[in-house]
């Protein structure tokens, strides 16, 4: 329907417009992260994880599996990540965030954190409840939409993760 295109246009818009504004806030801690691109996404992936092995990073980050291994070795000499290997296979090496790698992702969602405070201080209550009730929705829509159940990310619970993704 033309209105459900006008709408979801609107959203797209309004999110957009929304991060970049709460992105301004945030660049300089970003510009200050001596990593590439690929290698912040691959400790996000390996974080998220709680650990993977090259193989897995390969297939999440959607590259040959040759294409890992320079990137691991940036993020070990970064002391982001650290090689585990397997107990059971010694074909397998995890690759396994580090104290430091956890102290980054940590430190990136500290200050989104703050600075989504500081944007929410200047909402009425009754503005803070409308924006968390439309988050909501929109968190139960996507993990309807993508099959996944509500999980704690804890720091725990990350690096408990057992299996390989």
């Amino acid at each position: 329907m033309a209105g459900d295109e006008s709408v979801l246009n609107r959203i797209h818009d309004e999110f957009r417009l929304f991060m970049r504004a709460l992105g301004d806030g945030e660049s300089a801690a970003w510009l200050a992260i001596d990593l590439t691109m690929p290698q912040l996404k691959s400790l996000f992936v390996v974080w998220r994880k709680g650990r993977v092995s090259s193989r897995g990073l390969a297939q999440v980050l959607g590259v040959g599996p040759s294409a890992v291994t320079p990137l691991v070795d940036r993020l070990v000499g970064h002391g982001y990540a650290r090689r585990e290997e397997d107990a059971d296979d010694r074909r397998i090496t995890w690759i396994c965030p580090t104290e430091r790698g956890l102290s980054l992702i940590d430190r990136l969602q500290t200050l989104r954190r703050e600075q989504i405070g500081k944007v929410i201080a200047g909402l009425t209550q009754d503005e803070r409840e409308s924006v968390l009730r439309g988050l909501e929705l929109l968190r139960r829509a996507s993990e309807q939409y993508y099959g996944i159940s509500r999980q704690e990310d804890t720091a725990e619970q990350r690096n408990t993760i057992k299996g390989d993704l």
